[in-house]
């Protein structure tokens, strides 16, 4: 199966049987601005800066492909784990989480620690968009935002063909480079709880999360999607009706009048 033809097939699967409020999203690491589609939306270009969280609402609500440099680039945190700069000590030590999101300094460097990144100048760009606009060019992954229930049924389709478990972490900050990062690096799919910065600048709401998924382990998901889905697992969930209700004492003693003028005629 051609790129073109696993992202077509991909899009129309998602749409109809995830039933996502926003389009599903491919990102790509880009080496060289040379690679960078010409269509794409630069930050800087608007005369702005943007958190990476914001480029990935951009791309899913409002269907931009947008690239993000360093100098596009705001968050210091995602500066840091994308690569764009040199995560020094006073990120690693801890100093951004300490007070805020951690007791202790060294709290905080543990939360610093376990966050996935790439190494310095490892990528010069990240390059986010709809699904459906990388028809010529894989992304390196695809990134879909649901709510819980549409995120279980893609937990259902990661799992179809090998079984077992997924295994995400969650640090409720720095989630939008780290689940790329991490993402990549296991070659995993991973559940995610979007983070504070996502939910403040990304527009993230209360109910929704995301799934990442490999883009060599797209086709996969995508029949596992199918497969369950015709073996009956399906998204809105229906619900089972055929039971007999449960009514108040009263609603029984109504019922016994009946049976009893019933008799009575009978007689």
């Amino acid at each position: 199966m051609s790129t073109q033809e696993s992202i077509e097939r991909a899009v129309k699967t998602i749409a109809e049987k995830i039933k996502p409020a926003t389009l599903p999203l491919g990102i790509k690491l880009i080496k060289s601005e040379e690679q960078l589609p010409v269509k794409a939306k630069r930050p800087s270009a608007m005369g702005n800066r943007w958190a990476l969280c914001q480029a990935i609402f951009a791309a899913r609500s409002i269907g931009w492909m947008v690239a993000i440099g360093a100098e596009d680039q705001a968050c210091p945190v995602a500066q840091a784990l994308i690569g764009f700069n040199e995560p020094i000590p006073y990120f690693t030590d801890g100093n951004l989480s300490h007070g805020m999101y951690t007791e202790t300094l060294d709290a905080g460097a543990l939360s610093e620690q376990v966050l996935p990144r790439f190494d310095v100048g490892e990528y010069k760009y990240v390059l986010i968009g709809p699904l459906a606009q990388f028809a010529t060019m894989a992304p390196d992954l695809v990134y879909v935002y649901g709510m819980p229930g549409q995120i279980t049924r893609l937990i259902h389709a990661a799992l179809y063909k090998n079984g077992g478990n997924l295994t995400s972490s969650f640090t409720g900050r720095g989630g939008c480079v780290a689940t790329i990062a991490g993402t990549l690096q296991k070659d995993a799919c991973q559940v995610v709880v979007n983070g504070n910065g996502e939910r403040v600048f990304g527009h993230a709401q209360d109910h929704e999360m995301s799934f990442a998924i490999p883009w060599n382990k797209l086709d996969e998901v995508i029949d596992g999607i199918e497969a369950t889905h015709k073996a009956g697992v399906r998204y809105p969930y229906p619900a089972f009706v055929n039971f007999t209700p449960q009514f108040p004492p009263k609603y029984h003693k109504m019922e016994e009048f009946w049976t009893t003028a019933s008799e009575n005629r009978c007689e």
